[in-house]
């Protein structure tokens, strides 16, 4: 299957994603593979919530956070691809291994997320996701998440 030349823009990412402001970390998707790849998007601004606290007069973004965003790239690659609606289940982040950070992010930095899976068995998925500041690697890490059908 060839990589869409199409963005998946804000609106489909929420169709796919519980996740909303100011909690979803993604702007835009490009490169989406099903069950292969895709390349999420996030444009930072000087007002996004965490450069407040973390920390004042030097505001860098946590590393959680990053690890946050290759999470939501790597669900919404394994929800569009399986066509797991967020009505019914629930992408669950389970565990990060490897995690590496190398460079601290800051306000109006543009992420580049390509994340890629690695493996899947059952409703487990394995992930290797990177983010890129002007196309150096500044954090990193594998990654699983789990399906788990919604009860209510």
């Amino acid at each position: 299957m060839s990589a869409s030349s199409t963005t998946i823009d804000g609106d489909e990412i929420i169709s796919w994603l519980p996740h909303r402001h100011p909690f979803l970390l993604i702007d835009h998707a490009t490169g989406f593979i099903a069950g292969e790849k895709i390349v999420g998007h996030k444009a930072l601004q000087h007002n996004d919530p965490w450069f407040e606290g973390h920390f004042p007069g030097n505001p860098i973004m946590p590393g959680v956070l990053l690890i946050e965003c290759m999470a939501q790239v790597g669900a919404l690659l394994a929800a569009k691809s399986w066509n797991i609606q967020p009505t019914d289940a629930t992408i669950f982040f389970s565990s990060v291994e490897k995690a590496k950070f190398r460079q601290a992010v800051k306000p109006l930095d543009t992420l580049e997320i390509p994340v890629q899976i690695i493996g899947r068995k059952r409703d487990f998925v394995r992930f290797e996701g990177n983010v890129l500041v002007s196309q150096k690697t500044v954090a990193s890490c594998t990654f699983m998440a789990v399906t788990v059908e919604n009860t209510q």
